[in-house]
Formats: structure tokens, sequence, C-alpha cells
């Protein structure tokens, strides 16, 4: 079974769990959410960085929609917060 997650400039990104953030997002904002309300975090830079390769993304983050690094996001407060983690094993753990 292929792995969803890959490295990328040394750190974990993984592709598919950005497309089903991307469309959780959607949701959120077709039911009447506005962006502003809403943050993305995940463990891994590299990860925050391949979000904001999405143009999709990139126009969400000019509304509001914040996406960072768990560390970097520490004291702020949206009412949504979709966590990315980015890897998981056959048992559900993170890691």
């Amino acid at each position: 079974e292929q792995q969803p997650e890959k490295r990328g400039q040394g750190n974990m990104v993984n592709d598919r769990e950005i497309v089903i953030v991307r469309r959780i997002i959607q949701e959120l904002l077709e039911c009447g959410v506005p962006a502003s309300s809403i943050g993305v975090i995940s463990p891994f830079r590299a990860q925050v960085r391949k979000f904001s390769e999405s143009a999709s993304m990139a126009h969400w983050q000019t509304g509001g929609l914040e996406v960072s690094t768990i560390d970097r996001y520490q004291g702020r407060d949206k009412q949504v917060i979709i966590i990315s983690f980015v890897r998981s094993n056959s048992k559900g753990y993170s890691g």
C-alpha cells in the first residue's frame, strides 16, 4: 500500500490530507462560516508551505483564513481549527 505522506525539504507532507482539508474548508464556507473564523494548523512547516501553494487556500487566506504551525499558532483564537497531523500509522496514532 502506498503511503500518502512523503518527505519535502526535510519535513513530511501529505497531499491527500491537503485535498481533504480544502474540501472541509469549502464546506464550512458554503455553510456560512467566514474564512476569518477558520484556522489550519500542522506540526510540519513543509505541510504549512504546501497548503499555501494551493490557489484556493491562498485566496481564502486573503479573506482571513490562517494557516500556521502548531507552535506559531499559540495564543490565537478561531471558531474553527482544522488540525493536519500529516502522518498516521496503521494503529491510527500520529507519528
